[in-house]
């Protein structure tokens, strides 16, 4: 017993030492498998792939209840995720059911396929990122959002454990330099798809302070190897489709993908975002 105690007491101190010496944690990698399958709806073919964690950890745990919170499964199932997810598949309509409506507007089940997609996007030792999407075929994305959870807790990063002030005037002046520079691929996109802006005049709505921050509430950011990342979305009513001149209420989100390097983001930047890019 002493012996153990001694273990336990010489153990604390080579922590202590590496700590105190700037040494980095080794965070072990996280492991996935997946669940792929399809299921047939209202003449739609309904896709889940579903990259998910095997690990026993708290990363793991924290990944797994944002995997089910995004597939309206946090009350359902047991221990064994994929089985459980895997049996409401097949045997549960009103799960399915559920899953679909919540996901699919009804004007746009002319197409036959509806893809759910979960997936490891990236990790390094100290985060991992996970996405989720949704979309029609593989090529037509109208939902996305990424998160970036710490590995030593488990913690879900959000838009004020990355940013320092969302609403400071300079961050906000610092979003409308990049969304500028990618209006015009946001245009070619959503003529792809039939949409536009209503007008010209509407870019300038699209960037004033109010709209940015509503939007900058309702996007996804997160960290990458070189750039600080946001999934950002527009409102929705700025929007029209090009075929009937309705309005986009109800209809897919219109989202661009900024990338700002480091460099620049740095100054607004908390100090744990930092410090999972160091």
């Amino acid at each position: 017993m002493k012996m153990y105690y001694l273990n336990l007491y010489i153990l604390g101190l080579i922590s202590l030492l590496f700590t105190s010496c700037g040494v980095e944690q080794i965070n072990p990698p996280v492991d996935t498998d997946s669940i792929r399958y399809e299921v047939l709806y209202k003449n739609v073919s309904l896709s889940f792939n579903i990259e998910y964690p095997v690990n026993d950890n708290i990363v793991s745990d924290s990944i797994w209840f944002y995997i089910k919170k995004e597939l309206f499964m946090e009350n359902k199932g047991n221990d064994n995720h994929k089985q459980s997810f895997v049996d409401l598949l097949k045997n549960d309509d009103t799960y399915r059911n559920k899953v679909f409506q919540s996901y699919i507007d009804t004007t746009l089940t002319k197409r036959k396929r509806f893809c759910i997609n979960v997936i490891k996007q990236a990790e390094t030792n100290k985060y991992i990122n996970y996405s989720f999407s949704k979309g029609f075929d593989f090529d037509f994305i109208f939902e996305k959002n990424t998160n970036t959870f710490r590995k030593n807790d488990g913690k879900r990063m959000e838009l004020n454990d990355i940013i320092k002030s969302p609403h400071d005037k300079d961050f906000i002046k610092l979003l409308r330099f990049y969304i500028i520079e990618d209006i015009d691929s946001l245009r070619l996109n959503l003529s792809n798809m039939g949409t536009y802006l209503i007008d010209n005049k509407d870019v300038e709505l699209l960037l004033n302070d109010g709209n940015i921050m509503m939007s900058l509430k309702k996007s996804s950011v997160f960290l990458t190897e070189k750039n600080l990342a946001i999934c950002y979305y527009f409102p929705k009513n700025l929007f029209v489709d090009g075929t009937n001149h309705k309005d986009l209420k109800g209809q897919p989100q219109i989202f661009l993908y900024l990338k700002i390097p480091y460099d620049v983001a740095m100054p607004f930047m908390t100090k744990e975002a930092l410090e999972l890019i160091e």
